[in-house]
C-alpha cells in the first residue's frame, strides 16, 4: 500500500503536464487531476478502528451484514423507530436508507438493540394572552349629633393568564423528558423584583424523530386593598382616623422552560427573558426514582 506522505513527495509542485508513474503506470497528468489522486487515496486510507470484531471506520462507518445471504452494506447507524424494529443507516453517498433489525446478523441486531441517541431540540413561545382587571370601592357615612363617621374600603384585582407552547423536537431515539416550566411573577410595589410565584413538572414520552407540542397553562393574579376610616367631633374640632393597605399575589413577569431526562441530564432551556435562566440554575433537576434500589 502507498504511504500517504512519500507519496506527496513523490508528485508534489508538477509546474506543467508531464508524466510522472502514479498508482501503478505512467500518465499526463495536470495539478488538478493530481490533486483528485491524493484526495482518493486519502479517503481510501481512511483508519480504522476495531469493535469487538469488527472494524469501524473512525468516523463511525462499519459493515451491516445481511443474515441470510451475507451481503454488507457500509453505514452508520443514525435513527431507530417503531421500537427498534427498523434502524436508519446513512450511506456514504450521504443517502439514508432504513433497514429492518431482524434481517441482520446477531451482533449487528445486537450493536443496533444497544444503540441510543439523546438529542432534543427545545423551543417555547406564548401562545394566548388574557388579562382581567377589576377595581371596586364601597362606602359608609354616618352622622349623630355633633359627630360623623366615614368608612371606605376599595380593591384593585388584577388576572394575568397564559398558554405556553412548547415544542419538543426529537432528532434521537425514543426518550421520556421531564418538562419543568416555571412562571414568573412581580409585587406591583416593586417591579424591580422578580420571583417564581407557579411551577408545573410533568414526564413526556417522545417517539423517535418525531415532534410534539404540549400547551401549559399559567398566570398570576395580583390584589391590593386599601382601608381609610375617619371619625370626626365637631364640638373639639378633632379628627381621627385609619389608613391601612395591604397587597397579595404577583402580576405576570415571564416564564421559563427546562427539559431534561429521567436521570438529570438537561436537554435544553429557553426563557421569555435569558436572566429568567440564571434564576432557576439553583433549583435542582427532577431525577425519577423509578427502577432504583430503596
Amino acid at each position: 500500500m502507498f504511504d500517504l506522505p512519500t507519496l506527496l513527495v513523490q508528485i508534489r509542485f508538477p509546474y506543467r503536464q508531464s508524466s510522472i508513474p502514479l498508482l501503478g503506470g505512467p500518465t499526463t497528468c495536470t495539478m488538478k487531476s493530481i490533486l483528485k489522486s491524493i484526495l482518493t487515496l486519502a479517503f481510501l486510507l481512511t483508519p480504522e478502528v476495531t469493535l469487538g470484531d469488527e472494524p469501524v471506520l473512525a468516523d463511525g462507518f462499519r459493515k451491516w451484514t445481511e443474515k441470510e445471504t451475507g451481503r454488507t452494506i457500509l453505514g452508520r447507524i443514525e435513527g431507530k423507530r417503531n421500537q427498534g424494529s427498523e434502524i436508519r443507516v446513512l450511506l456514504k453517498n450521504s443517502k439514508s436508507i432504513w433497514l429492518q433489525t431482524k434481517i441482520l446478523s446477531d451482533q449487528d441486531q445486537a450493536l443496533a438493540s444497544k444503540w441510543e441517541k439523546r438529542w432534543v431540540k427545545v423551543s417555547a413561545q406564548t401562545m394566548l394572552v388574557s388579562t382581567k382587571r377589576e377595581k371596586w370601592v364601597k362606602t359608609w357615612a354616618a352622622e349623630r349629633g355633633d359627630k360623623a363617621a366615614f368608612l371606605s374600603i376599595s380593591g384593585k384585582d388584577k388576572w394575568s393568564n397564559r398558554t405556553l407552547g412548547i415544542t419538543l423536537d426529537n432528532r434521537g431515539t425514543e426518550i421520556d423528558v421531564v418538562v419543568d416550566v416555571f412562571w414568573f411573577g412581580f409585587p406591583l410595589n416593586d417591579k424591580n423584583q422578580r420571583f417564581v410565584n407557579g411551577r408545573a413538572t410533568k414526564i413526556y414520552r417522545v417517539p423517535p424523530e418525531d415532534r410534539i407540542v404540549i400547551p401549559c397553562e399559567g398566570g398570576c393574579v395580583y390584589k391590593e386593598h386599601s382601608l381609610i376610616y375617619l371619625e370626626a367631633d365637631f364640638r373639639t374640632l378633632k379628627i381621627d382616623g385609619l389608613f391601612a393597605k395591604s397587597w397579595s399575589g404577583y402580576a405576570y413577569a415571564g416564564w421559563a422552560v427546562r427539559v431534561s431526562t429521567l436521570d438529570g441530564e438537561l436537554l435544553g432551556a429557553q426563557a421569555a427573558q435569558p436572566p429568567f435562566l440564571n434564576r432557576i440554575s439553583a433549583v435542582p433537576i427532577p431525577v425519577s426514582t423509578k427502577n432504583k434500589d430503596p
